[in-house]
């Protein structure tokens, strides 16, 4: 009985170690599916190269800001730019520096803009920053600190030879924007951009100013 009693406890206790293990693996599983699950999730919305936000994921947020402000719960403005004569640092450079170049902006931009703003890459050189809660005087002044520390970059092409890069940037605020249209908004910008390249690039204008 009492051998018995024995063999039955040790296989209870090897039970008990397979379901242990058991539990561990299963987590495990589930850890690696959620993170799997995540990095699926990211690339939809993710820009491969520079890993900040891409078009698509850009284009929701301002979507979700248009209604906001067309209810008028609240005001925000949003920065459009892109690098200056980035064709050249291609063409000249060649595209690894250019992709170097792209992914540096974006990382110092990241490091100055707030934890409620989204900013992306909204395709090729261009860059979209969307700021809630903020009317044109904020947003001139966050896009010319974004524009000076772009500027102040140091960057060195494959042959040693340094180079450095400027932004143009376009701001337009919602307030002003009566369509309360995402398109509306984001062609005033694209205006405002214009007028800044016009100007001499290295600049910012604001859309009311540009029209």
């Amino acid at each position: 009985m009492l051998i018995t009693l024995g063999v039955l406890l040790v296989q209870i206790g090897m039970i008990g170690g397979f379901i242990s293990s058991l539990r561990g693996t299963l987590r495990r599983k589930n850890l690696q599916l959620n993170q799997a699950m995540e990095r699926i999730s990211n690339m939809a919305v993710r820009d491969e190269l520079t890993g900040i936000y891409n078009r698509r994921r850009l284009i929701e947020v301002l979507q979700g800001e248009v209604a906001r402000a067309a209810r008028g719960d609240a005001q925000f403005s949003i920065c459009l730019f892109d690098l200056d004569y980035f064709k050249q640092i291609n063409d000249k450079r060649g595209h690894p520096i250019g992709d170097r170049v792209l992914s540096d902006c974006a990382a110092a931009v990241e490091g100055l803009i707030r934890n409620v703003d989204t900013f992306g890459r909204f395709g090729g050189e261009e860059f979209l920053l969307i700021m809630p809660m903020t009317n044109a005087d904020a947003a001139s002044i966050a896009a010319n600190r974004l524009r000076k520390r772009i500027a102040a970059l140091k960057f060195i092409d494959d042959e040693g030879d340094p180079f450095e890069v400027t932004v143009s940037i376009g701001v337009a605020t919602s307030a002003a924007d009566a369509a309360h249209e995402t398109n509306a908004i984001l062609r005033r910008a694209d205006k405002a951009l214009y007028a800044a390249k016009a100007a001499g690039r290295n600049c910012v204008k604001l859309a009311d100013s540009a029209c």
